[in-house]
C-alpha cells in the first residue's frame, strides 16, 4: 500500500484581504487528517487540532481580526472513501475568529442538513463577516431536496454566530415541509436549474471533494503487474 509522506504534505491558503498571511494545512497522517494553523504577524497559530479537517477559508476584517472557516468530516472511516468518513455521514462547518493574535474559541454553524460545505468568507464592514455555505446531502450532486441550497450566516464581533439564511436552491414549505416551488429560484447561479448541482465560486467545497478523492487514490494498493 502507499504510504504519505506527511513530512511534505503542507497545503497553503490566502487570508481574503491580508497580505502576508496565510492558513496552512499541515497532513499529519496517511489517512488524510490535517492540522489547521493560521500564519499571521510572524505568528503561527493554531486554528484546528489534528482531525480530518478540510480546505480552510479566512477573510480580515479592517479592525485586523480574521474569521477562519473550514469543514470537518465527524464520520467514522468508511469503504466508500477508503478509510476516511465519506461526506453522507456530515460534514460540519466550524468558524474561528483570531483576533490580536489569540484565537477564540471554535464555533459550529448550526445547520438542518447533512452536509454544509464552506464556498466563501467575506468581510463586510468593520466587525462583520459573511460566511457562504452549500447544505445538501453530501455529494454535490443529484437531485436537490427541500432545504438544499446556498446558505450565508453572519458573524459578527460581540455578537458572534448569526442564523443561517437560504439565498438560493429548493426551499422547504413551512406547513407541508415539501419542497416550495414559488420561491425556490437559481439566485447565485448554480449549475443545473434552480437548487441543483454545484454553485459558482464553490472553491472550498470543491477542494474538500478533490481532498476525499486524493486520500482515496493513495490509500487503494498499487495494481499488480500481469502476469
Amino acid at each position: 500500500m502507499f504510504t504519505v509522506d506527511t513530512t511534505t504534505e503542507v497545503f497553503s491558503f490566502p487570508v481574503v484581504g491580508a497580505s502576508g498571511s496565510e492558513l496552512q494545512g499541515t497532513l499529519t497522517d496517511d489517512v488524510g487528517r490535517r492540522r489547521l494553523e493560521l500564519n499571521a504577524g510572524g505568528q503561527s497559530i493554531e486554528v484546528a487540532a489534528t482531525d480530518w479537517n478540510l480546505p480552510p477559508g479566512a477573510a480580515l476584517d479592517i479592525s485586523g481580526a480574521i474569521l477562519v472557516c473550514w469543514n470537518r468530516l465527524p464520520g467514522s472511516a468508511s469503504d466508500i472513501t477508503v478509510d476516511v468518513p465519506d461526506p453522507t455521514q456530515g460534514v460540519e462547518l466550524w468558524c474561528r475568529l483570531v483576533d490580536g493574535g489569540v484565537a477564540d474559541g471554535a464555533v459550529r454553524v448550526e445547520t438542518s442538513g447533512v452536509a454544509a460545505w464552506l464556498t466563501g468568507v467575506k468581510s463586510d464592514a468593520s466587525g462583520s463577516w459573511t460566511v457562504t455555505f452549500f447544505q445538501d446531502d453530501g455529494w454535490l450532486v443529484g437531485d436537490p431536496q427541500p432545504g438544499h441550497g446556498t446558505f450565508t450566516v453572519d458573524y459578527t464581533l460581540g455578537s458572534g454566530m448569526g442564523t443561517p439564511t437560504q439565498v438560493s436552491g429548493v426551499w422547504v414549505d413551512p406547513d407541508s415541509g415539501a419542497a416550495d416551488t414559488g420561491t425556490g429560484t437559481d439566485s447565485a447561479g448554480c449549475l443545473g436549474g434552480d437548487g441543483g448541482g454545484l454553485c459558482a465560486g464553490g472553491g472550498a467545497a470543491v477542494s474538500g471533494l478533490l481532498v476525499l478523492g486524493s486520500i482515496a487514490r493513495r490509500r487503494r494498493p498499487p495494481p499488480r503487474n500481469p502476469a
